[in-house]
């Protein structure tokens, strides 16, 4: 399934609740001050860390950090969209997608990169290229329900898609992305379960505190696969169903190990302030 179609998943999900929500009598979602119903959509600031290894049969490739040898940019703005539901008292629905595209080309490269069963060799100019994805839906159970706190133990299942790319410069890509279709590319989507927190306080009658954190690790298909992500901010309304918000938020995905599509190492992280708009119910 592409990323198209996944986000679009994940909207339609979202906007489903919204009649079931309608016909539900007044306050039946929750008994607590928050909203039953909240769909966030903003930017974040990343700043971005990349490295992999991509190996050939019988050998290994190179370290690189996109960064650092092929001179990606470490900040970026990045679009994202989540949300959550409150279907009862102590259940809940959540959903969340954000997508990463980053491509660069290094002109004389200082030292011979391997990249599976290519050599790039000093003073080549290489482009390359790295997308993620990564969407995610969890069921939650609160733990905590008050006028004050909401704090919900949480179960899901991540999508996580890596998708890079290496070839040599044939003419200038100025003004304009770079082919998804070079001569060393490898694409991988891991799917896995993740368990986390959900949370929410309001100290006041006003200002909402926010946020959440998951983490992962286990080894699936061959792959080992460490996952951690989460947000904390603070959630201001606006009108009477539309609000703001700020956040900090984190992502740090690793994989390791050998199958059909991939064969290596990969790390990569982002993170950075998040600035948004809410509509609630």
């Amino acid at each position: 399934m592409t990323s198209p179609r996944l986000l679009s998943a994940a909207v339609l999900l979202l906007l489903a609740a919204l009649p079931v929500y309608a016909q539900s009598p007044a306050g039946a979602g929750s008994s607590s001050a928050f909203p039953s119903f909240i769909v966030r959509a903003g930017g974040l600031v990343a700043d971005f860390g990349s490295n992999i290894r991509l190996d050939r049969d019988g050998g290994s490739g190179t370290d690189i950090n996109f960064e650092d040898d092929l001179g990606f940019t470490k900040w970026r703005t990045v679009w994202f969209i989540d949300g959550q539901w409150r279907m009862t008292d102590r259940h809940r629905l959540y959903a969340s997608f954000v997508e990463v595209k980053r491509d660069a080309q290094k002109l004389n490269i200082s030292r011979p990169i391997t990249v599976g069963d290519t050599t790039f060799q000093i003073g080549s100019n290489v482009q390359a290229f790295i997308d993620n994805s990564y969407l995610a839906f969890d069921y939650g159970f609160a733990l905590v329900k008050n006028q004050k706190a909401d704090i919900v133990a949480t179960i899901g299942i991540s999508s996580v898609k890596v998708h890079t790319g290496f070839g040599i410069q044939l003419q200038s890509t100025t003004g304009g992305s770079i082919s998804r279709s070079l001569t060393s590319d490898a694409e991988d989507r891991v799917i896995f379960p993740v368990p986390g927190v959900q949370f929410a306080f309001k100290p006041g009658k006003v200002v909402a505190i926010t946020g959440y954190t998951r983490f992962i690790k286990a080894t699936l298909e061959g792959i080992t696969e460490s996952s951690w992500d989460g947000r904390a901010g603070v959630e201001l309304p606006l009108g009477r169903h539309l609000g703001f918000g700020a956040a900090y938020y984190w992502n740090r995905v690793s994989e390791e190990g050998s199958k059909d599509t991939l064969k290596g190492k990969l790390k990569y992280n982002f993170n950075g302030p998040q600035f948004y708009g809410l509509v609630h119910f």
